[in-house]
């Protein structure tokens, strides 16, 4: 997955997904991908955290929030509604809504549950 080809990087990305492979070792090459410039690695890379359960690295995870592709960032949105509960996900929630840029943090704040909402007002 570290191949300089996208078109690589895609099909292992699929083949680790569909292998089922998983572990530490495969949700941190998933997380790696989640910055990566091509789309569709974005999105194979979100379809692989997904199908292991795990968010991955969670702040990359919420930074797509505001990724211009809705496939990219409807994704991650689902994966961290998935993980909810886990007290790091709620919390990078938290500082996106806060801190957040953009559509990024517009989309937290839509994420948040509405008791959580109150904590962001001045």
């Amino acid at each position: 997955m570290r191949e300089p080809d996208p078109d690589v990087r895609r099909r292992a990305c699929v083949a680790a997904t569909r292998l089922e492979l998983d572990g530490p070792a495969a949700v941190q090459a998933f997380a790696r991908l989640l910055a990566d410039p091509d789309h569709h690695v974005r999105i194979n890379a979100l379809d692989g955290l997904a199908a292991l359960g795990a968010p991955g690295d969670v702040t990359a995870l919420a930074a797509l929030l505001g990724d211009l592709d809705s496939a990219v960032w409807g994704r991650a949105r689902t994966l961290l509604y998935r993980c909810g509960e886990d007290p790091s996900v709620r919390a990078e929630l938290m500082r996106t809504a806060r801190q957040g840029t953009g559509a990024a943090r517009a989309r937290a704040l839509e994420q948040l549950p509405e008791r959580c909402t109150g904590q962001l007002l001045d």
